[in-house]
């Protein structure tokens, strides 16, 4: 297992501890569905209930090492939380805003990463 998928698997198993919805984007995505794809880091999509928002945060923190001085200050400025893995692999969490949004991670397919099921953005929404 690389490091990248070590990561992927961490961050899935969190998110999935802390019952926050998310698919993985971008370039690890695009790969999981076969087209390999370089990059250092992992993009996923995350939603997190508005009222939600800053204890979703909070909690990711405390799991992960959080790479702005204060992340949900970044994270309600910026709908992204950049995060360090436990194997020094950067995380960039990108907050879902929109009900269409939320629609796509709820169409997120499971594929085998890093040893385990993560939820993968589909073919489809990664065009």
């Amino acid at each position: 297992m690389t490091e990248l998928e070590g990561s992927v698997a961490e961050v899935a198993s969190i998110l999935e501890e802390l019952s926050v919805p998310y698919m993985l984007i971008r370039a690890i995505a695009v790969a999981a569905w076969g087209d390999a794809r370089a990059t250092l880091d992992v993009d996923l999509s995350v939603w997190a209930e508005p009222a939600d928002f800053a204890a979703t945060v909070r909690a990711l923190c405390s799991r992960l090492r959080a790479l702005p001085a204060d992340p949900i200050r970044f994270a309600e400025e910026t709908r992204v939380l950049p995060l360090l893995s436990s194997l020094g692999i950067r995380l960039d969490l990108v907050f879902a805003e929109l009900p269409a949004e939320r629609d796509l991670i709820a169409r997120a397919q499971a594929k085998q990463l890093g040893g385990r099921p993560v939820n993968v953005a589909t073919v489809e929404d990664l065009i």
